[in-house]
């Protein structure tokens, strides 16, 4: 959503490193459009918005067919990345080091990591990517990364390896971490994306899939397998990490659609601990996932409750994306489409008023508005059942005129709802239709009103609630630029509503 490379195909995993007051980014690239990752490159930003592309800072090895993923750490006054190259199908761990996180230079064979064979597979059905370290009280460091066991099952497996180093350059593998899934059963895990104590434990992101056959057991099959982000955590370093049923699912999506936002890592600046993520265009026709575009998203803060439930959450540095106000979004609103159900409608500068009991109605702004730029809306909403079991207002993106749309819902018993919405295409207002392809339970607010920002830029949407990241979702289409506020059964108040273009 707030960056892309120019000077390369692509971008996939992304890890952060925070010096001296600039945040780095790191990416794998792509340098031509029909080949997998090849390279690493480094983008650089003073405020962790608004990003300057340095370019490619390590290129595969000639005899590599491509490289994988790794991070940064810093030792006695230097910096170490890992990343791993693959030949004849197989990942081994390589290092380089800097003295100013621009300029690199590998390491030699000596400090290879390769797979062990007591542990873990060491054929191409094995992975050996990706090191994430945590130094220890003694200065010693641990590492975990993606590997396969050697005897995982690669249908249902814990996919991660962990390694030991005494000056966090040259490792050592040691015996696959526990896992203790409880009522979850297990899940097709794939990848580490980071590992960082947090209050009294250590929390683990993992990419996993919950669609797999064999792996449905974490929905109990009462809602939609999501794919995406999951959440783990352990007492220490050596005790079993356990599947964490409050913050399971930290940044996944619906399986039925495609991976809009993926490989989470910890960032932490300063004292703050952050998280970044790329999110993900609808893919290449014909091509797998890892060629369709990616962007940078927003960083987010990482907030754990008092109840054990570790969520992402509204960074105030994003505060710099805000540019010039948007005088009022409520200007020029109409009912969408032409012949919809009637509604009464009472508006003001910076709030708005729906009301149709029965159905549903939706007030769509006259002006378009450039999403290619970028908008945040942010505001309260109040929403009031008045006949059915529950009422839901929201947002409506328009991605085809007078027909189609992106729609973000909250409604009164606890459900925030992203999906399509199909307005009838003929006098028949009725079979306006919402598909649903996410839904998150949500606390009910006793009076009723929901502090709501959602970023809009391309075909990206993030959508928070009392600052809380609901969910980074992809529009399988580019909007037109009309944005239209929807109340279904009952009547929804739009308060306080401001807006901005964003500073991109």
């Amino acid at each position: 959503m707030l960056f892309t490379p120019s000077t390369t195909c692509g971008m996939w995993d992304t890890w952060c490193f925070f010096h001296k007051g600039i945040h780095h980014l790191f990416y794998l690239h792509r340098t031509r459009p029909d080949i997998t990752s090849d390279g690493i490159s480094l983008a650089i930003s003073n405020d962790g918005v608004h990003w300057k592309e340095i370019g490619e800072i390590l290129h595969k090895a000639e005899d590599a067919e491509n490289m994988g993923s790794g991070s940064v750490w810093e030792v006695d006054g230097r910096f170490v990345m890992n990343f791993s190259e693959t030949r004849g199908g197989v990942q081994d761990i390589f290092f380089a080091v800097s003295d100013n996180l621009f300029h690199w230079a590998r390491l030699g064979n000596e400090y290879r990591f390769s797979p062990d064979p007591r542990w873990y597979k060491t054929n191409p059905a094995g992975r050996w990517d990706g090191i994430w370290a945590i130094k220890n009280e003694d200065g010693s460091y641990t590492g975990f990364f993606t590997a396969v066991p050697e005897t995982g099952d690669m249908g249902i497996q814990e996919s991660i390896g962990m390694a030991h180093s005494k000056d966090g350059i040259k490792w050592e593998a040691l015996p696959p971490p526990v896992f203790k899934w409880g009522k979850w059963g297990n899940l097709r895990t794939w990848e580490v994306g980071a590992v960082e104590k947090i209050g009294n434990k250590y929390w683990m992101m993992m990419g996993a899939n919950e669609s797999v056959l064999g792996c449905r057991f974490s929905t109990g099959l009462k809602r939609k397998e999501e794919i995406g982000m999951f959440v783990y955590s352990a007492k220490n370093l050596n005790r079993p990490f356990y599947a964490e049923p409050k913050s399971w699912r930290f940044l996944t999506c619906p399986c039925d659609r495609f991976l809009m936002t993926y490989f989470a890592r910890f960032y932490r600046v300063q004292d703050e601990l952050l998280i970044n993520h790329h999110s993900i265009e609808p893919p290449v026709e014909g091509k797998p996932l890892v060629f369709a575009r990616s962007w940078m998203a927003p960083l987010k803060a990482v907030k754990l409750t008092k109840n054990q439930c570790l969520l992402p959450v509204y960074w105030k540095g994003n505060e710099t994306l805000k540019g010039s106000t948007i005088d009022s979004m409520f200007k020029d609103i109409f009912l969408w489409p032409e012949f919809a159900l009637k509604c009464d409608i009472k508006k003001g500068h910076n709030f708005l008023e729906l009301v149709q009991p029965n159905a549903g109605a939706i007030a769509m702004s006259g002006k378009y508005f450039n999403l290619e730029k970028g908008i945040i809306i942010e505001g309260e909403l109040k929403i009031q059942k008045i006949k059915k079991p529950f009422s839901s207002a929201g947002i409506v993106i328009e991605t085809e005129k007078t027909s189609k749309g992106t729609v973000a819902l909250i409604n009164s018993n606890g459900l925030v709802e992203i999906g399509d919405i199909l307005a009838a295409i003929r006098e028949e207002p009725s079979i306006t239709r919402i598909i649903r392809y996410d839904a998150k339970k949500y606390n009910i607010k006793k009076d009723g009103i929901y502090k709501f920002r959602i970023f809009i830029r391309h075909c990206f949407i993030e959508l928070y609630i009392d600052n809380i990241l609901i969910q980074c979702y992809t529009m399988s289409q580019i909007p037109t630029g009309r944005i239209g506020w929807v109340v279904e059964s009952g009547k929804a108040h739009f308060l306080r509503v401001k807006a901005w273009e964003i500073t991109l």
